[in-house]
């Protein structure tokens, strides 16, 4: 949690999402909340619940629609429907915003080239790399790398 304080953007999201894995994997928790009814789909939510811990732990590797509509069990056109609905944004949005956001980590903490940088964040091209970095950070990743070097 003490780190998310320095992050800002996607790595700070991708550290909160992180920190919620961690605590619903936790044995111990106490009820804050009773008596409190959220009108929520519990399908739906063990859907999301599945779908983000999948992607987490996969967002570096190739991963198809057909494989995440599997894992919600759901078809690709429901599926899409159903994360847009719920997330704000389409899945593959969503899988390049990890993505990136672990590139940016890497690019502020090591020492590795930019294209090292691109196929360890999961891309195989480094033009599509370089075009989903801008556009979800609105500038190259040398530029980005710049403003922490010292």
């Amino acid at each position: 949690m003490k780190d998310m304080e320095k992050d800002t953007g996607i790595e700070r999201i991708q550290k909160l999402l992180q920190c919620l894995q961690l605590i619903s994997r936790s044995s111990t928790h106490n009820i804050i909340t009773k008596g409190v009814s959220l009108n929520s789909n519990s399908k739906e939510d063990s859907a999301i619940e599945k779908i983000f811990d999948y992607s987490l732990n996969h967002y570096l590797k190739p991963i198809t629609l057909t494989q995440v509509a599997g894992i919600a069990e759901m078809t690709i056109p429901t599926f899409c429907r159903f994360f847009k609905k719920n997330v704000k944004k389409s899945y593959f949005d969503f899988l390049k915003e990890l993505r990136i956001g672990h590139a940016c980590k890497l690019l502020q903490t090591s020492d590795l080239s930019i294209l090292d940088i691109c196929y360890n964040s999961g891309y195989n091209s480094w033009a599509h790399f370089s075009k989903q970095f801008k556009d979800v950070k609105k500038m190259t990743p040398s530029k980005y790398k710049k403003q922490f070097e010292t």
